[in-house]
């Protein structure tokens, strides 16, 4: 998942509940902590989301400057404790990568794209090499780095833009270089500027829905700076304060943060109205806990009087069980003993033949059994169904698998039913995803 609006391009389509569970969050280096904004709006969420443990032993907060979600964590680079501190999504401390482990110094701006976590590097104390992007694998290990000197020094952030990475210096020479997942530089640059009459000192990019690039210009002329797929600017803001972070919001105005505030940018007339203020605001990453609606996958097998089971939930089951979710599965054949099972990890996970039938396992193990249930309907018809309530489920039956479940986990569930006559002498139905919210 991308931190940019690559990923975040669809917000516009979706329904206002899946919407609630898109955040913008941002490190406040004054403060030490980290904010929750409104991805559509860009209110203020939760000021106070992940506060400084000021605890040597576990985080402690220097200057955070970026933030973003990497799968079911929340990453955050400090740029002067050379760290990146590892939570998980609803902001518990899970990890930290330290300088001297991570081979970090003055790390700045970072992206999860390509299932890799880039980061950038300017200094050269801890074992780090200078104007360098290092990376990581999703369980804050270090596998590699390469260097962006070609395209500047001090490089500040990366992020994944049409199938390629961009860096930004924050230097004089005001480039953008372009480089492959693997660390090899493209040609031309993305951008470059002469710093008077384009960008000075380039701080965070971000990618609209659009496609487009908006950058921050943190020196004279400062301002939001917007360009095209080649790199063309096509829109620049100016702005009066020292400039950092930027994000799109999902209602199309832009959210931007500087030496005082955070402040939402009208794209039409310029205008800025601030939400927060701190000396301290650093750059965006958006936090998704929600994944629209539940998505069905797999291959329903064909029972032996030709019913195709099909699998569905009314919503994304919560966490706190704040909302109903109610899985069903229709089609099934009249008078058929079964039950729904599921599980919670099909990481690498490729659907498996059920014996010499026609259907597929399509949950990994291990799994939990549901209470076993009648389908109901006529026998021999294809009128027959089974049902779960999740939260009566999960109330009743507390050491389940996965349960307590936390925001951003997964949940993979399918039917199983009776079936004599056919190989194993039962089936399957297809499967459903699920995505735990809040």
């Amino acid at each position: 998942m991308q931190r940019t609006s690559s990923a975040f391009a669809a917000l516009l389509a979706l329904s206002a509940p899946a919407l609630a569970q898109q955040f913008f969050l941002m490190p406040d280096s004054t403060a030490d902590k980290i904010v929750k904004f409104d991805a559509q709006t860009g209110a203020v969420v939760d000021a106070n989301f992940i506060l400084d443990a000021n605890d040597p032993n576990t985080y402690d907060f220097n200057l955070p400057k970026d933030v973003f979600q990497v799968d079911n964590q929340i990453w955050v680079i400090d740029q002067n404790a050379d760290s990146i501190f590892r939570f998980d999504l609803d902001g518990n401390w899970l990890g930290t990568t330290n300088g001297v482990a991570g081979t970090l110094d003055n790390c700045r701006g970072g992206e999860y794209v390509n299932g890799v976590v880039y980061v950038t590097n300017d200094g050269t104390s801890n074992g780090a090499s200078g104007d360098t992007v290092v990376m990581f694998n999703t369980n804050g290990v270090r596998t590699g780095s390469f260097s962006v000197a070609d395209s500047g020094a001090s490089p500040f952030d990366v992020v994944g833009y049409n199938g390629e990475l961009l860096v930004c210096h924050f230097t004089s020479v005001n480039q953008i270089g372009r480089y492959d997942y693997a660390g090899n530089p493209l040609s031309p640059v993305f951008h470059s500027s002469n710093g008077t009459t384009g960008i000075d000192l380039p701080e965070q990019m971000w990618e609209t829905a659009a496609g487009n690039l908006l950058v921050t210009g943190f020196a004279a002329p400062i301002g939001v700076y917007e360009y095209d797929s080649t790199g063309a600017q096509i829109n620049f803001w100016a702005n009066a304060s020292f400039l950092r972070g930027v994000c799109e919001l999902g209602n199309g105005q832009i959210l931007i943060s500087d030496s005082a505030a955070v402040e939402i940018l009208d794209r039409v007339t310029g205008a800025t109205t601030p939400v927060y203020s701190s000396s301290g605001c650093q750059f965006f990453g958006l936090l998704d806990l929600g994944a629209g609606a539940p998505s069905v996958y797999c291959t329903a097998g064909t029972s032996t009087n030709g019913c195709v089971p099909a699998i569905s939930a009314s919503a994304q089951p919560s966490a706190t069980l704040a909302n109903p979710c109610a899985i069903s599965v229709a089609n099934v054949e009249g008078q058929k003993l079964g039950l729904l099972f599921y599980g919670v990890d099909n990481t690498g996970f490729a659907p498996l033949p059920w014996g010499a039938g026609v259907s597929f396992l399509c949950v990994k193990s291990p799994t939990q059994r549901t209470t076993a249930q009648n389908s109901g309907g006529t026998p021999g018809a294809c009128d027959g169904s089974f049902s779960l309530d999740w939260n009566a489920f999960q109330l009743a039956n507390p050491g389940a698998l996965g349960n307590p479940f936390s925001a951003g986990g997964k949940v993979y569930v399918q039917g199983w039913y009776r079936d004599p006559p056919s190989p194993k002498t039962t089936n399957l139905s297809d499967a459903v995803e699920l995505t735990i919210v809040p």
